[in-house]
C-alpha cells in the first residue's frame, strides 16, 4: 500500500478523498460533519441506504410496514446509523421493525406517537447487517 499525504490526495481528487473501503490509520478528526439523508416513506416502505449516509431524518407521515436497511459494511466491520423519526401533524404513526433488529430485553421500545414529536434511535451491526442492535436514545423531543 502506497502512502500519499492528504494534501496530495486533495489535489488529486478536488478535495474529496475516496477511500473505497481502504483503511485510514490513526487520523485525528476535528470539526467534522455527517450528511443527513431524508428518505421518504413510499406505500409503507422506508429504505435506509448506508451508502448515502449514516444519519437519516424521516418525516413519519405514514405507517412504516417495511423497513429496509441496505448496503451495510461487510461482516467484521462495525456499521452504525442514527435515525430521527418525527411524527407529522397528525401523529399516531407506527413502525414495524424487521426481524434483523434486536432490542435490549428482546422488546422494541415504545416510541412517541404524539404529533410533531421526534424519536431518536441508533443502530449497530457487526455481521454485515444480518443483525442490528437497536437502541432508543430518546423520544418526545
Amino acid at each position: 500500500m502506497s502512502t500519499l499525504k492528504v494534501n496530495t490526495l486533495q489535489a488529486l481528487s478536488g478535495g474529496v478523498v475516496g477511500m473505497g473501503d481502504d483503511v485510514l490509520q490513526r487520523p485525528a478528526l476535528q470539526d467534522y460533519a455527517e450528511l443527513i439523508g431524508t428518505p421518504s416513506i413510499a406505500s409503507g416502505v422506508l429504505t435506509l441506504d448506508l451508502q448515502v449516509g449514516n444519519v437519516f431524518d424521516v418525516s413519519h407521515n405514514a405507517n412504516i410496514t417495511t423497513l429496509t436497511i441496505s448496503n451495510p459494511p461487510v461482516s467484521g466491520r462495525l456499521g452504525s446509523f442514527t435515525l430521527f423519526l418525527t411524527q407529522d401533524a397528525t401523529g399516531g404513526r407506527t413502525i414495524t421493525w424487521p426481524a434483523s433488529v434486536k432490542w435490549s430485553g428482546g422488546t422494541p421500545p415504545s416510541l412517541s406517537t404524539t404529533a410533531n414529536k421526534l424519536n431518536k434511535l441508533v443502530f449497530d451491526t457487526r455481521d454485515g447487517g444480518a443483525n442490528w442492535l437497536g437502541g432508543l436514545v430518546g423520544k418526545d423531543y
